[in-house]
């Protein structure tokens, strides 16, 4: 990852993160480009008396200045990005089902899900959506956060109620270990590889018996082996409900950036 702003002398914004860090609101105009963008908001806060912010969602007006937002992150502070992207805007409900096709919902609720996983994860990360992602229907917190499962190094399970559980939270079975996707399991003698929709990464369950003896994470491309690591957590796919938004998942250590909105009036009408 690169980071530029390290080859910059610190405090060149020390009167903006002043204010930011009193007020706990800032407006700045002139920012100008994307790159200088980057450049203004992470020089704010590395000068901030307190590092208060562990994540930012940065709001954008279209897909493709989320592109191009993520890029020049990426560049200037060297942290994660993820960039929401959905085919398109809706709910998750029977009547979509006519319009969307199924493969959609599908892929998008993976989308949806991982992106959440992101905002309460203890990742420092910057988040980028476009604005009209906002309004997006999201499980409940709370329903959300129970109905993640955990998997542990000596956890005694039986192999049936395994597979039943990934059935139960919406987790597919794939056709062999390198089609293997988010949201997808495979059975592969005494291992049951999976990946979890809050990852990046597959991984890789190594029973004896009834007992998970090793849990491994693999590449993302060719499924070897990583390293291991001896509990995971699983995001589920399935919920009662999407009534929730965006805004439900904040907390006080997200900064939020308003990047030059160009709100529609009718975003607010009905």
């Amino acid at each position: 990852m690169t980071n530029l702003l390290s080859c910059f002398s610190k405090d060149l914004h020390l009167r903006a993160a002043k204010i930011l860090y009193e007020k706990r609101n800032i407006t700045i105009s002139g920012a100008g480009t994307y790159s200088s963008k980057s450049l203004l908001v992470f020089d704010v806060l590395r000068s901030l008396q307190k590092k208060e912010f562990s994540k930012i969602l940065w709001i954008v007006n279209s897909k493709a200045e989320r592109d191009l937002m993520e890029r020049e992150i990426l560049r200037w502070s060297g942290t994660p990005t993820h960039g929401l992207s959905l085919t398109r805007k809706f709910d998750f409900e029977p009547q979509d089902i006519d319009v969307v096709r199924k493969e959609d919902i599908r892929a998008d609720r993976i989308q949806l899900i991982r992106f959440i996983s992101d905002m309460i994860s203890g990742q420092k990360i910057t988040l980028v959506v476009p604005f009209f992602y906002i309004t997006q229907n999201l499980p409940d917190p709370l329903e959300l956060k129970k109905s993640i499962f955990s998997f542990s190094v000596d956890q005694k399970i039986d192999p049936v109620a395994l597979f039943e559980m990934f059935i139960t939270h919406g987790y597919e079975v794939s056709p062999d270990v390198q089609s293997l996707e988010p949201g997808s399991y495979f059975r592969a003698g005494d291992s049951v590889l999976f990946w979890p929709v809050n990852s990046q990464n597959p991984m890789r369950l190594e029973m004896e018996f009834d007992k998970i003896h090793q849990i491994s994470i693999l590449d993302a491309v060719d499924k070897n082996f990583i390293k291991t690591v001896s509990e995971t957590d699983v995001y589920s796919l399935t919920y009662s409900s999407y009534t929730s938004t965006l805004s439900d998942y904040l907390h006080d250590q997200f900064l939020v950036v308003e990047d030059e909105l160009d709100i529609n009036d009718e975003l607010y009408e009905g």
